[in-house]
Order: structure tokens, then sequence, then C-alpha cells
């Protein structure tokens, strides 16, 4: 049995960092559960976690290699091209690395991407707009497979895709807390996009909103969170209308929010009917606590 010198440590983070590169433990491998692909698409929605936020003292169990944005990029391209999804809604995407990495590599497998900072983007210095967060949806649009029977085709209505700024919006007044929620500078990327399947002449398009957001994070803001996602919602529902009665909405992102809490609530008891989606799949709401 090896022994550790604690004593060669300035601390506890450099013991643990090197216990687990000893250890060489493997993640999980993760698998979709099965569904039927001949009749319906998937979405990948992922907090990647931006590069400012990569402190070893609040990941202390994850190797430092790790957490550079040099070493985790690559395996974020490679879970998008194993999973291939139709449409992808990345949260904590820096402004900077948008233009740069993602837009760039992810376009070249077949996507149209677009990209929603949060609104402090207009008012920030320019040597700290680059570092803005935001959220990044990418819309498949690859060309037709004849082999794919079964293929779903869709076209973004570029004219409609509108970058929600909550603390100004006009429906700020219909929430609980406006004069709170106020405060805080998160924002939705809404991206309406028309479908069809290509192996039906006679299928109409209809169109789906799909709302991509990341809610404020403090614990105490439970209230607001709600707030922010009654307001991506009603936007949502107007652009829909505008060009089609036939749609549905997709609400995806990091919520910060507990099965429990009242931005669930929202979601769970509006009138367009949402479903989650681990109700769909009858999965029970899973929540990881390794990082808080």
């Amino acid at each position: 049995t090896d022994f550790i010198n604690v004593s060669n440590f300035k601390d506890l983070i450099e013991i643990s960092q090197f216990i687990m590169d000893r250890q060489q433990i493997q993640p999980p491998v993760r698998n979709f559960l099965p569904y039927n692909n001949q009749d319906c698409f998937t979405i990948m929605s992922y907090n990647i976690l931006c590069s400012k936020y990569t402190d070893q003292s609040i990941y202390p169990l994850c190797l430092k290699k790790c957490l550079d944005f040099n070493y985790r990029f690559p395996l974020i391209l490679e879970e998008i091209k194993k999973y291939r999804p139709h449409i992808i809604c990345l949260q904590e995407v820096q402004y900077g690395l948008f233009f740069s990495k993602f837009q760039p590599e992810i376009e070249s497998l077949g996507y149209k991407g677009l990209y929603s900072p949060k609104d402090m983007y207009a008012k920030a210095k320019e040597a700290d707009k680059p570092f803005v967060l935001g959220q990044a949806t990418f819309i498949s649009i690859a060309e037709k497979d004849d082999e794919n029977e079964h293929k779903i085709d869709f076209e973004v209505e570029s004219e409609l895709v509108t970058n929600v700024a909550f603390r100004s919006s006009p429906y700020l007044k219909q929430g609980n807390c406006p004069r709170k929620t106020k405060k805080y500078s998160e924002t939705a990327l809404i991206v309406n996009v028309k479908v069809k399947r290509s192996n039906d002449e006679n299928d109409k398009d209809y169109s789906i909103s799909i709302v991509n957001t990341h809610l404020q994070w403090k614990p105490t803001c439970d209230d607001v969170r709600a707030d922010q996602l009654k307001i991506a919602v009603a936007h949502a529902v107007e652009l829909a209308k505008q060009k089609n009665n036939s749609y549905d909405i997709i609400v995806c992102g990091d919520f910060n929010s507990y099965p429990d809490t009242p931005a669930i609530a929202f979601m769970n008891n509006h009138p367009e009917h949402f479903i989650s989606a681990y109700d769909s799949m009858k999965q029970p709401f899973y929540l990881s606590h390794l990082t808080c």
C-alpha cells in the first residue's frame, strides 16, 4: 500500500488531483433511451460550462486538465457527432468562442448556427465582449438523404429569430416580481423552424418554436426564474402564431430549478400543455448534486 505524504501538497485540491490522476477513473458511458426514430426528431440541450467558470476550487473533484477548454471542446464535438441530433441547444457559450470555434465546426457538420448573448453585451467594454455568455442553437439543414425515407426537413424562419432580453421585455409586467427580475441580464434565443417530412407529399408544413435559455442561477431567485420562463414562453407563442396556427413550442436550457419550484410548476400548468421530456420517456426527474 502506498502512503501519501500530505506535506508535499499545498491543499486538499492538490491531494484530490493526485489521487484521481493515479486512479484514472473513466466516466460512465451515456446512451440514449430507445425510441422510434421513424416518427420523431432529436434535440440535444447541453450546458457546456464556460471557460471563465472552470475554477479548480469550484470543481475540486475534476482533473485540472479536464477543465481546460482546449481539452473539452473536441469532446463536446465528439458528443455531437456521436448522437447527430436534429437540433442542438447549447448554454454558457462565450461570444468570442461561438464565432471562432462553435459556429465553424458545427456548421461544417450540416447545421445552421444562431447565437444570443446576455443583454449585458451591449454595454460591455470591447475587451470584455468576447467573454459575455449566451445561448447557441444549431438546426440541421443537411441535404436530403434519399436512403432515409423518414427524414425530417427543417427550414429556419430567419425573420422570426429573436433574442429576448427578459428585463426589457414588454411581458415583464405580467410576472410576479418585475422589479426583482429586472436586475438580471439573462436572455432566451427563440428560433422558429418549418418542419416537413420528406416522405409525405401531402404533409403540410407546421412550425416549431424552439426556446433556448439559461435562467438565473441564484438559489434565492425561484420567483425570478419563473418570471423568466413566463416571458420566454409568451414571446415563443407570439412568434409561432405569426406564421402558422399549427405549431408546437419546445423549451430547452438550464432552468437551475428543482421539480417543486415555481418555474417547473409554471411549465406543468401552462395552457400550451407542455410535456416534460422525462415524463414522455417515463423516466424519473434526474438531478446531479456532484457540484452543489
